[in-house]
C-alpha cells in the first residue's frame, strides 16, 4: 500500500487520477461517517459534505504535500463543513417558515 503523502505528492504534481481515487477510496468511510455523526444522521447532507471535502482536497492538494497525517485534515474538514452545512440547512428552514 502506497503511503498517503506519495498519493497525494502525484495528483498535486502530475493530476494523477489513479493517485487520487485510491485516496478517496481509502478515506470516503472516515469522511462520510464524521459527516454523518456531525449531521445528526442525514445522509444526503453526509453525501454533500464528503464531496465537498474531497473538491477542496483536489483545489488544495499542493498547500497540503507537508502534513503528516493526511487522515486528520480530512476528519477536520468533514467536520467543519457537515456543520457549515447543518447551519445552513436551519437558516433556510427558518426563513422559510417565515
Amino acid at each position: 500500500m502506497r503511503e498517503d503523502a506519495e498519493l497525494l505528492r502525484q495528483y498535486a504534481q502530475s493530476g494523477s487520477e489513479t493517485a487520487f481515487a485510491e485516496l478517496v477510496t481509502r478515506y470516503l468511510p472516515l469522511v462520510y461517517a464524521a459527516a454523518l455523526r456531525q449531521g445528526r444522521g442525514d445522509q444526503a447532507l453526509a453525501n454533500d459534505v464528503a464531496q465537498t471535502v474531497f473538491i477542496d482536497l483536489a483545489r488544495k492538494a499542493s498547500s497540503l504535500l507537508e502534513r503528516k497525517l493526511l487522515a486528520g485534515w480530512l476528519y477536520s474538514s468533514a467536520r467543519l463543513a457537515a456543520s457549515k452545512a447543518v447551519r445552513g440547512d436551519r437558516r433556510r428552514q427558518l426563513r422559510e417558515r417565515i
